[in-house]
């Protein structure tokens, strides 16, 4: 089809329904999916994009309520066709470099069913399509995470799903609704931790608060202490995550560094109760974040949570991947750091993740200390890129780059030795001037 990217480009971004941009067609959002619909057969049967995001704009009618004020049928009518729109593109057109991916798609479609669910369990008062809607999406969270479930997107989306279903049973199976919502709030943290933009932002901190709702309410409330007499997992981590926010308002963001030193050390006690052989990621997790806080240049114990977090595939995000990799080198096992910086170089580099390293882990510092390492290394190579290499006694030997002129010369003699200090950043370690840190 000629002219396909520009026919995908009018959904995707002229005629997009979207608060960030064109409001000036929402009091025309009729006469715009009008247009959309009437573009060429074959655009729709051979993009996925255009399929994709015509459904995201049908469902944006249907949810934003302030904008498009619709009844409870014609929000059904505009769900159902942003899903047939995605089923489509998943079935019938095949996946392909320069379109949009399954993982997406699929992600996009449990959103229709979950805010299809919430119609029928609502407005349209319908038990029987409430159990369609809700078998739909959570075929589509578990086809998602299959694919990625490390995705953030992904991860408010299973968030949702095991909100809603945790409400549902909540009276019923408190025990399981306490699970469930544990769950949730693990995926939630997971995906706060990889997202910056302010509207997503927004939006998992609303799914926290209807989590510590669930958590908070009586039936889960009472069944989370039956749990924790009998040091199940999870009444001990649901009652650590209610122990975090006891002094905090139904909706406001839970900031470690403004909460009360007991109440960390409270919810440590909790998570260490704890049997060995019973710690699960939901946990460590919750650890290793309260344990970074509390004590942020204990790399040992750190090491310690995030090595068992590792030990469960598809756990480890690029972000814990990063930190993990700095942390074996600060405990001196630089040749697994060196082989994990591997690895997270090459996934970085095919796929659009942004990564940071924390303050802490900046630079390598001495053991169970905020002062950095002075080293001591000696000039070895200049590879085929032009790129300076010294080894670095500290790491045992291992090599690290280094720029001359940030030592004050245009190049090193053979062998030649130097203090420095190594920095780390997302490609692996790099050598600095001593006078670089300021401590």
């Amino acid at each position: 089809v000629r002219h396909l990217d520009l026919a995908a480009y009018f959904a995707t971004t002229i005629l997009k329904l979207d608060r960030d941009g064109n409001r000036e067609f929402f009091h025309e959002w009729r006469r715009v999916l009008e247009i959309l619909e009437n573009v060429s057969q074959r655009v729709w049967e051979t993009s996925r994009a255009f399929n994709h995001h015509v459904a995201i704009s049908r469902r944006r009618i249907a949810s934003d309520e302030e904008y498009f004020p619709l009844s409870p049928q014609e929000k059904q009518e505009q769900l159902l066709a942003a899903a047939e729109h995605i089923d489509f593109a998943v079935d019938r057109i095949p996946e392909s470099d320069d379109d949009d991916t399954t993982l997406n798609l699929l992600n996009s479609l449990a959103r229709c069913y979950q805010d299809l669910l919430a119609l029928a369990e609502g407005p349209l008062a319908d038990k029987s399509l409430a159990s369609e809607y809700r078998s739909r999406a959570s075929e589509c969270v578990r086809r998602a995470f299959e694919l990625n479930p490390l995705n953030s997107y992904v991860l408010e989306t299973r968030a949702r799903e095991l909100i809603l279903t945790a409400s549902d049973c909540a009276e019923k199976d408190p025990a399981n609704a306490a699970t469930l919502a544990c769950n949730a709030l693990d995926c939630i943290r997971r995906a706060l931790n990889l997202e910056s933009a302010p509207a997503r932002e927004s939006r998992l901190h609303d799914l926290l608060r209807q989590t510590f709702q669930l958590l908070s309410s009586r039936h889960v409330t009472k069944q989370l202490a039956m749990l924790r007499a009998k040091r199940d997992p999870i009444g001990l981590v649901g009652t650590a995550w209610l122990e975090l926010r006891a002094n905090l308002l139904p909706g406001a963001p839970l900031d470690y560094s403004e909460l009360d030193e007991q109440q960390i050390d409270r919810a440590l006690a909790l998570l260490d109760e704890i049997p060995a052989g019973q710690r699960k990621p939901l946990d460590l997790r919750l650890a290793y974040e309260l344990r970074v806080h509390k004590s942020p240049n204990d790399f040992l114990r750190q090491l310690d949570l995030i090595e068992e977090i590792s030990r469960e595939p598809g756990q480890l995000d690029d972000q814990s991947s990063l930190e993990f990799a700095i942390l074996l080198y600060q405990v001196g096992r630089v040749a697994e750091g060196s082989a994990l910086f591997d690895d997270l170089r090459r996934r970085i580099r095919n796929s659009d993740t942004f990564v940071s390293v924390p303050e802490r882990l900046r630079v390598l510092r001495k053991l169970n200390s905020a002062d950095a390492h002075i080293c001591q290394a000696s000039f070895s190579r200049v590879d085929n890129y032009g790129k300076q290499w010294a080894k670095v006694q500290e790491l045992g030997r291992g090599e690290a780059p280094f720029n001359s002129y940030e030592f004050n010369k245009e190049r090193m003699a053979p062998r030649e030795r130097f203090q420095c200090i190594v920095t780390f950043g997302p490609n692996g370690p790099f050598l600095r001037p001593r006078l670089e840190e300021k401590e």
